[in-house]
């Protein structure tokens, strides 16, 4: 973790970052398997969030508790150096907010979405590999996930785990199919259906005559 620093919006954050040499760092990014989403991209407070549903008993779910004890005990750990003063377990616990919450006893976890001029940035892709819109992120929508471990996001009374999704493989999204230039009325087809309900004027004159003989053979009989 990383000294805070402050950010755009006045918090500050202690980003977390893999130390390769002392000097070259990378972001803590990670692949999150299939989950659901119970809200697709929405917008809050003026930033974009998407929620996933974590599954109960999951390797992912023993795997983002352990994080969030990684980040009270880093807190703490490093308080000193960061606020110059030293705060226990125990006080950052209470002040601790997690990203992964509990609704109705499913385990939520809250997830960032990047953003520029106002609009998500994050990559969408469909099962055939094709870029979609955030549009394409349905209620109940199935998804994959590359996601960032940010770090801790320090706000006035309280600190957050934050976590950013910056690429989502979206599995029930289908690319619709464009129709095609030019013109594409079935005029044949309706022509040959005129045809068969309108009869020709040799076919009249053929029915008439017939008609005729059979009115004639009537009156010789009588």
């Amino acid at each position: 973790y990383l000294e805070p620093e402050k950010s755009e919006n006045g918090s500050y954050v202690s980003s977390c970052v893999y130390n390769l040499d002392g000097e070259t760092k990378l972001g803590y990014y990670f692949e999150c398997p299939r989950v659901v989403t119970p809200t697709g991209v929405y917008k809050s407070g003026g930033k974009y969030m998407m929620d996933v549903i974590i599954p109960l008993g999951s390797s992912l779910l023993e795997y983002l508790l352990s994080e969030d004890e990684t980040n009270m005990k880093a807190t703490s750990m490093n308080s000193e150096d960061w606020f110059g003063e030293h705060f226990p377990l125990e006080v950052v616990q209470e002040k601790y907010n997690s990203a992964l919450v509990f609704q109705n006893g499913n385990p939520i976890l809250k997830l960032c979405i990047p953003t520029y001029q106002g609009k998500p940035m994050c990559e969408v892709f469909d099962n055939n590999r094709n870029l979609v819109n955030t549009s394409n992120i349905k209620n109940g929508s199935e998804v994959a996930l590359i996601l960032e471990k940010v770090g801790l996001r320090f706000l006035k009374e309280t600190f957050v785990g934050e976590y950013t999704a910056h690429k989502i493989k979206v599995f029930n999204s289908q690319k619709l199919n464009q129709l095609p230039e030019g013109y594409l009325f079935g005029e044949e087809e309706e022509e040959n259906k005129e045809e068969e309900t309108v009869s020709s004027p040799e076919e009249g004159e053929e029915q008439l005559e017939g008609e005729e003989e059979e009115l004639e053979g009537e009156e010789l009989e009588g």
